[in-house]
């Protein structure tokens, strides 16, 4: 196994330092890796929400490359209701999963405890307006202090998507309670679409 690159270790050592995170990397440089081997000097479980693709490919390749003794289960499918009744360290959830996940929750089908969260490519997570935003601020129960965000593109239509990226990671505290706090306190908003930085 290749050694951590010193911007890999010193992102490792931010998230231990401070938990909650966002690794704003871009993409081939390593942010699965940095998130598995900090996941690996917790005993918590982990709780991954990513886009398709990489749920069923980045992510096992990435486990197993980096951190193959850890286990782990993909929540899509046909088995996806027989593959949460298993004790795994890592749980991958497709983005598109999560009513299902959120009513599994609900129903007692998924054992609550408190997970090492990561949201691999956040922008999915980046409108407070949708029943996503609401099905996982409802979920924030099972949340440890341990969440991180993982994106190459953090605010790909202006910096007001960054809000509700942030909000999952502190709760409000960086960029305030609300959406309509932040925008007011940070932009001119001259109606839906256009923003402009309050300098």
């Amino acid at each position: 196994m290749l050694p951590a690159h010193s911007y890999q270790t010193k992102a490792m050592d931010f998230i231990k330092k401070h938990h909650s995170t966002y690794l704003m990397v871009d993409m081939g440089l390593g942010k699965t890796k940095i998130a598995l081997d900090t996941l690996a000097t917790t005993n918590l479980p982990c709780l991954v929400f990513s886009p398709l693709r990489p749920a069923y490919t980045t992510w096992p390749d990435e486990i197993g490359k980096w951190q193959r003794d850890m286990s782990y289960t993909i929540l899509h499918g046909d088995k996806k209701n027989v593959n949460l009744r298993r004790d795994k360290r890592i749980y991958i959830l497709n983005y598109q999963g999560l009513k299902w996940f959120y009513n599994a929750c609900l129903q007692g089908r998924f054992k609550p405890r408190r997970f090492f969260v990561i949201f691999d490519e956040s922008t999915f997570i980046k409108s407070p307006s949708t029943k996503r935003f609401k099905m996982l601020r409802s979920l924030r129960p099972i949340f440890s202090g341990y969440r991180l965000n993982l994106s190459g593109t953090p605010s790909p239509n202006g910096l007001n998507d960054l809000w509700a990226q942030y909000y999952f990671l502190d709760g409000g505290k960086r960029l305030g309670n609300t959406y309509y706090q932040f925008r007011d306190r940070y932009f001119f908003y001259s109606g839906y679409p256009r923003y402009e930085m309050a300098l």
